[in-house]
């Protein structure tokens, strides 16, 4: 027997009266030459979540949606039933297929057949919020003010409408649960009297539901103006995919130069992988790798991308069926309930405006976070766990101290709010060896110099940030100090590569990565991004600023990354290089955003 299935029922028993369309059901009209009822169930088909599907339909329409299901190939179809003389009657004949021969903890997704806009992250995220609170309700804040009228004509009350919310489809619950309310209610003289959807169903039974934030554009096909509506942001969507799933050309040979190196990718075939930090610039650009590597090898790799905003997600990996997004703070609870093999703690504040406005919130994410997420990988049992820390744990090197390798270090002033970050990737870095030698965790820990690259923030307080942004607004780049201290900048991709060759192909825990070829300071950078534009005609100038809060309050020693080139790592893109690609990556970006 199976257990923990995820199931959804579809109802599709309307008629389409309002829709005028002449006996023809409304979930059959066509939208792009396809039904949109199929249009619906092929968003749950390609779900890898989704177990089956049970649909309940007009009776006499049965025989054709067969044959449509057939036509278009989708096959966690298990049951058609009959619809019955309410949506009501129709939920409950589906659920009724279902509980016949599934167990009573699966999870079912009650779903319109004309809603066909719901995505894949709509249909993850309600099944992990039933697991999480034992039901989810698809609903959307409301952005029109509403009003109550008994009569139709007086308006009685003007309720506040950031308490309102509207509700969607799905609706999900127990299979067991759900079933029992059903039964419970049509043993009573007035049945569905007044019942308009399963939340309200539960509602008035004395259960809590659940709230799962949904999108405006999950709409119900009822009138003509809906159907005229889908077929608008059918037409939008597909414009926008093309443009936005058109990864950009910078990226695309970034994670090209990724899978050129010779890391053992094949352990990760089949296996889930959790990313804390998947919004920020290493975090896409490992969902990235990963996706490429389902694409291009089909690995089946899961993809577990948690973050605080799911909407800072990129475009291009937002609605892959093979992307999981949990939106939540690593210092909570992590909840996810299924195995996990492989965990990369990426999630920190890099910017230097956060660790002077907020020290706790940056040590936290590095000590909390990092506790979280080795207890996760302790009860998983995981292949490996890898840390991202910094070169910034090394501290002020000592009189005389030219390098860091991976055992020596130098001093951090721990009574410096700054100190925030380096003490908290210190912290993390002994509970990560303290997991490893107590519990047996195969625990890696990498350490990046100054990563910069596409996805960067030009507006997070960093250097290099606020010199590119200088370079694409065509200003003048501003020296804020006289720029003497050395840096080590590394190209994300390179900075990608050093991570996998930790995970997959070390036998060690800690490693530096580095570009030693790239050392330079900071006013030798700003000069460097001068002259790779010299057609825009900017300077350098000096304002040197006393606030210097937010940097480094130390002089940083340069790191030794032999340790890691004896894996096979090499650092590839040069420094005139990577600035170069950049510059470039932001600027089209920048194309893109004004075309649309």
């Amino acid at each position: 027997m199976n257990f923990n299935m995820n199931i959804a029922i579809v109802f599709a028993g309307g008629s389409g009266k309002r829709m005028k369309t002449h006996g023809l059901p409304k979930q059959f009209l066509k939208v792009e030459g396809k039904p949109i009822i199929i249009k619906t169930l092929e968003n749950f088909e390609k779900n890898p979540n989704i177990d089956k599907i049970y649909i309940a339909c007009k009776e006499d329409w049965i025989d054709y949606l067969k044959e449509e299901i057939e036509n278009y190939h989708i096959s966690k179809v298990a049951k058609v039933v009959p619809g019955g003389e309410s949506g009501q009657d129709s939920i409950y004949n589906g659920l009724k297929a279902a509980s016949e021969e599934n167990p009573k903890d699966s999870i079912v997704l009650i779903h319109d057949g004309v809603r066909p806009f719901i995505t894949q992250e709509l249909i993850n995220n309600n099944i992990e919020d039933v697991k999480k609170y034992g039901s989810s309700i698809t609903s959307t804040p409301c952005y029109e003010t509403a009003i109550i009228s008994e009569d139709g004509e007086n308006v009685e009350e003007v309720p506040n409408r950031d308490i309102m919310y509207t509700a969607q489809a799905p609706q999900c619950f127990y299979l067991g649960k759900i079933v029992e309310v059903h039964e419970k209610v049509r043993k009573t003289e007035s049945k569905y009297d007044g019942i308009v959807d399963s939340c309200n169903l539960m509602r008035k039974n004395g259960y809590d539901v659940h709230i799962t934030i949904g999108n405006r554009n999950n709409i119900k096909v009822t009138t003509p103006t809906d159907y005229y509506v889908v077929q608008a942001l059918y037409k939008y969507e597909k414009d926008e995919e093309k443009s936005q799933k058109e990864l950009n050309p910078v990226i695309e040979k970034d994670i090209e130069d990724i899978l050129n190196n010779k890391i053992n990718f094949k352990k990760l075939e089949n296996s889930t992988v959790l990313i804390t930090g998947a919004s920020g610039m290493i975090g896409s650009y490992l969902m990235y790798t990963l996706a490429a590597l389902n694409d291009l090898q089909s690995y089946n790799i899961k993809i577990v991308a948690l973050v605080r905003d799911k909407n800072k997600i990129p475009m291009y990996l937002k609605g892959r069926p093979d992307i999981i997004v949990l939106e939540q703070d690593v210092c909570e609870r992590i909840m996810f309930n299924e195995k996990i093999d492989y965990i990369i703690h990426a999630a920190s504040p890099a910017s230097p405006k956060i660790m002077r406005e907020k020290p706790v919130d940056t040590i936290m994410a590095n000590t909390i976070g990092t506790f979280n997420t080795l207890k996760l990988a302790k009860k998983n049992n995981v292949q490996a766990y890898l840390y991202i820390s910094s070169r910034e744990v090394y501290g002020e090197p000592y009189e005389g101290q030219e390098k860091f390798d991976e055992n020596t270090y130098g001093f951090v002033d721990p009574l410096l709010p700054r100190s925030c970050y380096p003490e908290g990737k210190k912290a993390a870095e002994t509970m990560c060896v303290s997991f490893k030698e107590q519990y047996g965790l195969n625990v890696k820990i990498a350490r990046p110099a100054h990563t910069y690259g596409p996805g960067m923030s030009i507006y997070d307080g960093r250097v290099q940030a606020d010199f590119l942004k200088n370079v694409v607004n065509n200003e003048n780049i501003i020296m804020k100090s006289k720029g003497e201290a050395v840096r080590t900048y590394t190209y994300i991709s390179d900075v990608i590569s050093g991570i996998f060759y930790v995970l997959l192909n070390s036998d060690d825990v800690a490693y530096n990565m580095a570009d030693e070829n790239a050392k330079i300071t900071i006013k030798g950078l700003a000069e460097l991004l001068v002259s790779l534009y010299p057609e825009r005609g900017l300077k350098v100038e000096m304002q040197i600023d006393d606030d210097q809060k937010g940097c480094a309050p130390f002089k940083l020693g340069i790191i030794n990354s032999d340790k890691l080139k004896k894996l096979g790592w090499s650092p590839k893109i040069s420094l005139e290089d990577g600035f170069r690609k950049t510059v470039e990556y932001i600027e089209k970006e920048a194309q893109i955003e004004q075309k649309n």
